[in-house]
């Protein structure tokens, strides 16, 4: 699955840039899209505080009132490919700050044809970069025909349950089929054996406590762990 969102408060111009958007999608994917339209600051807040992932974002810039807005999106979604609405006679000075950085710009007023290409070549150069890191900082949940791109950096542990393996971040979990011990080998090094069902991210542990057998993550969750690999915590321990 692919996540978009598109934060525009005109209306018509909205539900044009959402159909360019389904339409590039359609030609550059057979992927499943979840495309989400906002018209408020406050609808953007809450789709994004409940969304674990969001790969493309589509934002007014609203001559410059929402760089808050974007800042944010930004700072949750580090590797959120970004485009930009803005005034023709905005500065951008406004915009192209390390802590927006736009992948990519929308200068009113729209024009038609410009818009479609824009957005093509947008979703176009977000989908190679997406399959470029592939085997970098994200894990690649397959099922079927979709793919899901989860950050390692977002995954808490993986779990073994119901011959499925999920890969568990604070708030979702994703399901696929494979074996711990071959996921085990794959992974990057930080993700470390801690009991026969599941595999714990190290670079999340806040403390081990052996006397209850488990481990306890920066987010408060906790990890069992299994008597055989209480060592290999040891520097972990309270």
């Amino acid at each position: 699955m692919i996540s978009l969102l598109l934060h525009d408060k005109k209306k018509q111009e909205a539900e044009q840039l959402l159909s360019g958007f389904r339409n590039a999608a359609a030609d550059l994917s057979d992927e499943y899209w979840d495309m989400h339209l906002s018209m408020t600051d406050e609808d953007t807040e809450a789709y994004s505080e409940g969304e674990e992932l969001l790969d493309f974002a589509c934002v007014d810039i609203e001559n410059g009132k929402t760089t808050g807005l974007v800042r944010g999106l930004r700072n949750r979604y580090s590797e959120l490919s970004l485009m930009l609405i803005a005034e023709a006679g905005l500065s951008p000075l406004v915009y192209l700050k390390p802590g927006i950085r736009p992948d990519s710009l929308l200068l009113r007023p729209l024009d038609t044809e410009q818009a479609e290409s824009t957005v093509n070549e947008f979703l176009s150069a977000g989908l190679k970069r997406r399959e470029e890191q592939d085997e970098g900082d994200f894990f690649v949940v397959r099922n079927k025909d979709e793919r899901t791109f989860v950050p390692y950096r977002r995954i808490c542990y993986f779990e073994a349950r119901e011959k499925k393996l999920y890969a568990c971040t604070e708030t979702e979990e994703y399901g696929f089929y494979a074996s711990l011990e071959e996921l085990a080998e794959s992974l990057p090094e930080e993700f470390l054996r801690c009991h026969r069902s599941y595999l714990v991210n190290s670079a999340l542990i806040k403390s081990v406590v052996s006397t209850g057998n488990y481990i306890e993550l920066e987010n408060g969750i906790r990890v069992p762990m299994s008597r055989s690999y209480k060592q290999s915590f040891r520097e972990y321990r309270k």
